[in-house]
């Protein structure tokens, strides 16, 4: 571990080992940031800066929960028009050919903390009707006239335009595998060299894609200890008993994100936006090549993960 990493290895067991944690993620604390002011030409630049051609994927993460849009010089500030109208300007901005994507990880209300233990824990999950936990926006997406849903029960995400049934494979629900693993939604969004794109966050703290390269893994990754079973019951055209490995949480603890962020951007991967917008890009094929070439012999961007630890004892 170069010595650079250390002072954020050290906040890291300190965040998530202690109470701090609870106070860093409080109301408060979201409360103070200032709200990102976004229009429709930051989006456009973003995607003409990544070539984005007609036939292209686009994956969206977006906050709408801390924006507020500029449209025709009208401030608005309602999050429901925020969620309507950004989610327009991606469809007109990328257009009918293209293929818009965007996380719906699913809620559960027998999850009350990321760290709970799930042992004797089943979930019940419908693509169709089970609500997505990642915002507003992703909730109207996957409602949306003719998008389609990955019935993975982790993690999934859906899907709108030429290519959402080859990305999503809606009828397809494989088990015993990472959510990000070979064949799954993400890797196709990363076979595809989608288009990444955040609005309102910074993309490098939400970039789910990052853990493609270590669910290709899987098999070195589940030896050393990466993961934990999951149980589901998946309701399609019939409820179907599933299991799925997920990445054990402890490992938030040893998760260097600063060490990442300055990397990817080192790169030229990541492209941040400097007006303030949080209107960030990158393309997902680049990212994966470069972790698969980071993890090779290591287990980047985690470090020391066997002293990550277990919550319980």
């Amino acid at each position: 571990m170069s010595f650079g990493v250390i002072p954020e290895w050290l906040m890291r067991q300190a965040r998530w080992r202690w109470p701090m944690n609870r106070l860093y993620s409080s109301k408060l604390v979201h409360a103070a940031s200032r709200p990102h002011l976004v229009n429709c030409k930051q989006i456009e630049r973003a995607f003409a800066a990544a070539n984005f051609k007609a036939e292209d994927v686009v994956l969206v993460h977006a906050n709408t929960s801390n924006v507020y849009l500029l449209n025709d010089g009208e401030t608005i500030t309602c999050p429901v028009s925020i969620a309507e109208i950004v989610l327009g300007w991606i469809r007109e901005i990328a257009g009918s050919g293209a293929t818009i994507v965007m996380p719906t990880y699913p809620f559960y209300r027998q999850i009350r903390s990321y760290d709970q233990d799930v042992e004797n824990v089943v979930l019940n999950y419908n693509p169709a009707t089970t609500p997505s936990k990642t915002g507003l926006i992703s909730e109207l997406f996957r409602r949306t006239k003719g998008s389609v849903r990955s019935p993975i029960p982790m993690q999934s995400l859906a899907a709108l335009g030429p290519k959402a049934d080859i990305i999503i494979q809606p009828e397809t629900l494989p088990a015993g595998i990472p959510p990000h693993g070979k064949e799954t939604p993400h890797h196709r969004l990363c076979l595809e060299n989608a288009l990444v794109i955040g609005v309102g966050l910074e993309l490098h703290r939400y970039l789910t894609l990052v853990h493609v390269a270590e669910d290709l893994r899987f098999r070195r990754n589940l030896s050393a200890n990466f993961y934990r079973k999951r149980r589901f019951i998946v309701r399609m055209t019939a409820a179907t008993p599933t299991e799925m490995w997920e990445r054990r949480p402890e490992l938030a603890r040893v998760f260097c994100s600063g060490k990442f962020h300055r990397d990817i951007l080192g790169e030229s991967i990541l492209h941040e936006s400097d007006d303030g917008s949080c209107v960030d890009w990158l393309r997902a094929g680049e990212l994966m090549r470069f972790m698969m070439k980071r993890t090779e012999s290591s287990t980047y961007p985690y470090y020391l993960p066997w002293l990550a630890g277990p919550f319980r004892g």
